[in-house]
């Protein structure tokens, strides 16, 4: 337990250095420091357990709070601390299967311990991110009337400092504005939404890794080329494409599970080239290639592996990747090794 709690200040103190430097520097500094800034918290929770996670959650907001101020600490909690933990909390969930029961007798056979999937993972990701991008966009005013006015703003800045520069010194007239602000408005939660889930699911699967590495992994690795979501966000995902169309808070919020959950199928894409791929010669020749497009075509190809994805959700294209997630409540306690 001492250890536990050593390892939760340090990784907290750590979080929160991290996070405050985010905030000073130039913005490519404050973009990469930004995206490890839950790295500690998760190394702790995937090494040591979801209690450590939750100690250094707390000790960093404490830190922040005290060096700082009470917004500083609670835009940390909010935006890192609780939904790491959380997606921690899940990883680490377990529950003992019995064996089952043969055709001439009672069960043979020793019982089988079953994880969380990470299709659950993914999943709890998606609605957390999707909920923080409308965080985000409500804090750009009280009402649609001045979230607007704020975009707004930010395309008049864009188009008198940036675009003509971009452009060849051609400048953008009050109706290009105009459009600009109500493009971003569609498109501004559905990029935060993406790129909050991107900046989590990183931070888990780096913690990861490196708990792996430090042979302190609490719960086997997951064969992530079997990568499936849970059967309603097919669904789901269709109700936000639909509620795009619509106007005010209704296409606010609709465009931020689009954007997140996109991003699920896309991970499930991947993660069908990855599995129909294996045993080939070509394998690696092609998984770069995709990879490659992915960076620079990124437009184009991440919404056909989406659709890749959406299929295999509909209709599975691979094995199964296992069974439905256990409900929290579940867990069999702090996972072992």
């Amino acid at each position: 337990m001492t250890n536990t709690l050593l390892i939760g200040i340090v990784a907290g103190l750590a979080a929160a250095l991290l996070f405050a430097t985010a905030a000073v520097g130039s913005v490519p500094v404050r973009l990469v420091v930004v995206m490890f800034t839950g790295l500690p918290l998760v190394i702790a929770g995937m090494g040591w357990g979801r209690v450590a996670a939750g100690i250094g959650a707390l000790s960093g907001a404490l830190a922040l709070l005290a060096a700082v101020n009470p917004s500083f600490s609670l835009a940390f909690l909010v935006s890192q601390a609780i939904p790491l933990v959380y997606l921690v909390h899940l990883s680490g969930l377990s529950r003992v299967v019995p064996a089952a029961a043969g055709a001439a007798g009672p069960a043979s056979g020793p019982a089988t311990t079953e994880w969380y999937p990470a299709g659950g993972v993914v999943a709890a990701a998606a609605i957390m991110s999707g909920l923080l991008a409308l965080g985000l966009m409500l804090m750009l005013g009280p009402d649609m009337s001045q979230i607007k006015s704020s975009l707004r703003g930010f395309a008049e800045s864009f188009a008198t400092k940036m675009f003509p520069e971009l452009a060849g010194g051609r400048t953008l007239n009050d109706t290009e504005i105009a459009e600009l602000a109500e493009i971003s408005l569609l498109l501004l939660p559905a990029a935060m939404a993406l790129s909050v889930m991107a900046t989590m699911l990183f931070n888990v699967w780096l913690g990861s890794r490196l708990a792996l590495a430090g042979g302190v992994l609490s719960r086997p690795w997951p064969d992530l080329s079997l990568l499936t979501l849970p059967r309603a966000l097919p669904a789901l995902f269709a109700l936000a494409t639909i509620g795009t169309f619509f106007t005010g808070y209704t296409g606010l919020l609709a465009a931020a599970f689009f954007g997140a959950l996109f991003f699920a199928f896309v991970l499930v894409g991947l993660a069908v080239i990855h599995n129909v791929t294996r045993g080939h010669p070509w394998r690696s020749f092609a998984l770069w290639g995709i990879y490659g497009a992915v960076i620079v075509f990124s437009s184009l190809a991440m919404p056909l592996i989406a659709v890749l994805g959406l299929a295999d959700g509909i209709r599975p294209l691979r094995p199964s990747g296992g069974p439905s997630p256990p409900h929290p409540s579940a867990g069999a306690g702090p996972p072992t090794p």
